[in-house]
């Protein structure tokens, strides 16, 4: 799968294609693709090669919502009317497609695998503020400490980042960009804020090799979510919700701030949950628990041995 196999569906070499205006083309052309199934599933081999890309973050969260395929409906399922809009969705329609230039892949010379690490690095960077080896130990083999520390000390004796120990309890070098070192002494992380995340995001320190947050944070796993209030960890939410664990107590005054996470879930247009479970909250019942009027409170019901948060129309 290469830059022949791209230019085989795309109009042409240059520009950017909708989803659409490539279906088209290949139904026409050499590709010998027909089905607009066929043609989502090429392009997802091309991205996956690196020959290919998409301007819009929807198209990738199109593809994970369906398994990155898009059958064609069967004549039973058009005679039952299925939803042009489930059938719309299964395809990457979002944005526009484009071809990635050759130069910067991996069969390069020397100088292009070293721009394309420093690109990686850059990217990194962008993304955590500051790196170092633990934080990488979740990323792609490319994106790893082994791969890419060479290039930082290079980038380093350039100018482009600094190194130094930025963060207590880190073992070994951390490097940054200078403007992010210049953020962070300007602007201290706010101690009023509430926020979370997945523990399985890319910025999630969960399941980082820290002996600093040891019993700090859950196990990056999908299935859980962490809320802080600045820096400090009031509620874990694990097995999409069943199992919470609050660090605070029930009537912590921004207590129901605490649960609004759980109107993201089950409002968000990308797979919404339909409704949460909580079953246990701090290893008891939650129907027992005495944080139970706080939930019913922020919206929960109380349902057969447990309290249920459901989406709202």
């Amino acid at each position: 799968m290469n830059a022949a196999d791209a230019a085989a569906i795309f109009p042409g070499p240059a520009g950017r294609f909708s989803f659409w205006d490539i279906v088209d083309h290949a139904r026409g052309g050499p590709s010998g693709l027909r089905e607009s199934s066929a043609v989502a599933a090429r392009l997802w081999e091309l991205a996956w090669k690196g020959a290919i890309t998409s301007d819009s973050f929807a198209t990738v969260r199109r593809g994970i919502a369906g398994g990155f395929s898009a059958e064609e409906p069967s004549r039973e399922g058009a005679r039952r009317g299925r939803s042009f809009d489930r059938w719309s969705a299964a395809r990457p329609g979002s944005g526009y497609w484009f071809q990635v230039q050759p130069w910067g892949r991996e069969e390069g010379d020397a100088l292009d695998k070293e721009e394309l690490t420093r690109d990686r690095i850059r990217q990194a960077l962008k993304r955590y503020g500051v790196v170092f080896r633990e934080i990488l130990e979740y990323e792609l083999p490319p994106l790893r400490w082994s791969r890419m520390f060479r290039s930082l000390r290079l980038m380093e004796f350039s100018g482009e980042v600094v190194t130094g120990r930025f963060f207590e309890g880190i073992r070994g070098l951390q490097f940054a960009l200078p403007a992010a070192l210049e953020a962070l002494a300007a602007e201290p992380a706010s101690e009023d804020a509430v926020w979370w995340l997945n523990a399985a995001d890319p910025a999630s320190l969960c399941g980082v090799d820290l002996p600093s947050l040891k019993g700090l944070l859950p196990s990056r796993l999908s299935s859980t979510h962490v809320v802080f209030h600045g820096g400090s960890v009031v509620l874990v939410s694990r097995r999409k919700g069943r199992e919470l664990e609050l660090r605070v107590p029930p009537d912590a005054p921004r207590f129901a701030e605490y649960l609004s996470f759980l109107k993201i879930l089950t409002g968000r247009d990308a797979r919404p949950m339909s409704a949460v479970h909580v079953e246990t909250i701090n290893g008891e019942p939650a129907p027992s628990s005495p944080y139970k009027n706080r939930l019913i409170e922020a919206g929960f019901v109380e349902d057969y041995r447990r309290l249920t948060f459901a989406a709202r129309p």
